[in-house]
């Protein structure tokens, strides 16, 4: 067998690693921007920009005018309306294949640095980016998972020598604090991380002689982490504003991806859950004898954090890859047997792999003629000719009734037009979100639309079907306009339907 010379780019080892950089991206790529957590997002970044200030009350819509409102995600909104200004939805399309391929990079090098062949650890790496990727719309929560990623890389090479750059995770918190609420995430994982010695030193398992003076480091460096948290806006508040939204009956009971996966077990991505999830704790029953106590409490509470939410499936993903990949590692030691190298097949291989990406770049993918799901930069689901037509209506409604998506994009392309509800579920309250969803499967509406004073409605049919059907049977309203992304009705005497 030939001998592998490490002149010719690239060697099979740099193959896999680009492999799963390139099938990363390309997912994200290949994903329509979704309107709901996109355009609200932009808006406020936008807001932030223009005015220099971080809105503290609502703005965007007239059942919550000037209602105290915690935008605690302001850098994250900030960094992409900026991104933006410069090349518009495309760039930052591109940005976040960027992002989320150099963060499934690091984890692969996690795997790999665990001691797994390159082969195994691009598997176990994409099986973790498999159920996570749900989670890669362009939205603030993505911009942490780069975060979790080096946080996690910093303190396993602590856990392994003793030594890292610990004094970056307060720099990753003071980032983090302003990008996304789920920065309590790096206080569990250093809390992981010195919990999980002293169990093993008070179980007798032999450790390294540097565990004190390095668990001492690690201490010191979780509390000026911790300290950072206070390094945002309204300081200690954070921590008010996350309590309040983890008992928010709106957020706790209304949103679907705050549900647990056992409220829909049935969801594709949900039956990769289950699948990988067994995968996972047959695989740690097997060999937990050779399983340390802090990838046990990892594997434990980010398990518990899954099954508690689906938002959280995302961490659950990174966590179970790096455990399995120790494991893995440690049942069949990665060896130092040459590979044969085909130089001439890895450089076609890599071609190829470079090829997908520039072809479905944003700028141009819808050339190719894939279908909609694959080849749009935005949605369908995005109203963008409904909201063009609305704002051609000569009386612009000031009570108008709309899909919630539909509300993030009209924040956006028409901040003349008040909005009802939008995704920021927990600014508005229970009682709005129950009433919105007996709208939208055409229950009260005689009575809901007194109570709300609607002079107007932008209907989802696919989503609002029933209330589509009551409207059409209603002779008080009649259709003023049908597009391909929604129907909107107005009151039968004030206006003559658009052409």
């Amino acid at each position: 067998m030939r001998l592998t010379r490490p002149q010719h780019w690239p060697a099979l080892e740099q193959l896999w690693s680009l492999a799963t950089v390139a099938l990363v991206a390309l997912r994200v790529q290949l994903t329509p921007i979704a309107p709901n957590d996109f355009w609200w997002h932009l808006a406020t970044g936008r807001l932030i920009a223009n005015t220099g200030h971080i809105p503290r009350l609502d703005q965007f819509s007239y059942t919550r005018t000037a209602m105290p409102y915690y935008n605690q995600p302001w850098l994250a909104q900030l960094f992409m309306y900026r991104v933006y200004q410069i090349g518009g939805a495309a760039l930052l399309e591109l940005v976040q294949a960027v992002i989320i391929g150099a963060t499934f990079a690091l984890l692969f090098r996690l795997c790999h640095n665990a001691g797994l062949s390159a082969r195994m650890a691009a598997l176990v790496t994409l099986c973790g980016a498999l159920v996570a990727m749900d989670n890669w719309q362009i939205r603030p929560q993505t911009y942490a998972l780069p975060l979790f990623i080096s946080s996690l890389y910093i303190l396993e090479r602590w856990r392994c020598a003793g030594r890292a750059a610990l004094w970056c995770l307060p720099l990753l918190m003071v980032i983090w604090v302003n990008l996304h609420g789920t920065f309590t995430l790096l206080l569990v994982l250093c809390a992981a991380y010195l919990v999980g010695p002293l169990i093993d030193r008070l179980l007798q398992h032999p450790r390294a002689p540097w565990i004190w003076a390095a668990l001492l480091r690690l201490a010191a460096w979780t509390a000026v982490t911790l300290a950072a948290t206070l390094l945002n806006p309204r300081s200690w508040a954070i921590w008010l504003y996350i309590a309040n939204l983890l008992r928010n009956q709106s957020v706790t009971q209304l949103v679907t991806e705050w549900a647990s996966p056992l409220r829909n077990p049935w969801e594709p991505m949900t039956i990769v859950f289950w699948l990988l999830l067994a995968l996972f704790v047959v695989f740690i029953a097997r060999c937990r004898r050779k399983l340390e106590s802090t990838h046990m409490l990892l594997a434990a509470g980010f398990t518990l954090l899954a099954l508690q939410s689906v938002r959280n499936i995302l961490w659950w993903g990174s966590i179970a890859a790096l455990i399995c990949a120790y494991l893995l590692a440690r049942e069949r030691p990665a060896t130092n047997r040459r590979h044969l190298e085909l130089p001439l097949l890895n450089r076609m291989i890599a071609t190829l792999l470079a090829a997908l990406l520039l072809a479905t770049l944003p700028w141009w993918k819808a050339g190719l003629g894939l279908p909609p799901e694959l080849g749009n930069l935005l949605s369908v689901q995005t109203p963008r000719t409904a909201t063009t037509q609305l704002q051609r209506l000569p009386i612009l409604p000031q009570h108008l009734f709309h899909e919630m998506g539909f509300g993030s994009y009209l924040i956006w392309a028409a901040p003349n037009q008040r909005v009802f509800v939008d995704p920021r579920i927990e600014l508005y309250p229970y009682e709005q979100w129950r009433d919105y969803i007996l709208l939208g499967q055409g229950r009260n509406v005689d009575e809901l639309a007194q109570r709300y004073h609607f002079d107007g409605w932008l209907i989802n049919p696919a989503a609002q079907r029933d209330l589509l059907t009551a409207l059409d049977h209603d002779p008080r309203w009649q259709r003023l306009f049908t597009t391909p992304d929604a129907v909107y009705f107005g009151p039968a005497t004030a206006h003559t339907p658009l052409p």
